[in-house]
């Protein structure tokens, strides 16, 4: 289970969503969290959502917070610069041109 991108109340969404799959019968649930939880405050929305889990009785669960991943860069969001599939960051391959193909420093 992944909770709703580009959000940060996310919470009571997800408790709904894991009300329903428990009434239908699931019962793991895997939930991809964010690396650093323990530090949230409870009332967070990563960290309400974990507590909400792991209070269940009837659902066991998996909880990743993977510190890092590869991207696929299958996004239509992301475009090649140069032939290489980074943006928003300069990326050091590119000898000194940015991406509209400008010198850096100049």
């Amino acid at each position: 289970m992944l909770p709703p991108l580009m959000r940060m109340d996310f919470a009571p969404l997800v408790v709904t969503f894991l009300d329903l799959a428990e009434a239908s019968g699931v019962r793991h649930v895997t939930y991809l969290s964010e690396y650093g939880t323990r530090q949230f405050p409870p009332d967070s929305a990563p960290r309400a959502v974990e507590r909400d889990l792991t209070g269940r009785g009837n659902i066991t669960h998996s909880i990743l917070r993977p510190a890092w991943f590869t991207q696929n860069f299958s996004e239509g969001f992301l475009y090649p610069v140069q032939g290489c599939p980074f943006t928003g960051v300069e990326n050091p391959g590119l000898s000194g041109r940015g991406r509209d193909g400008g010198q850096r420093g100049r």
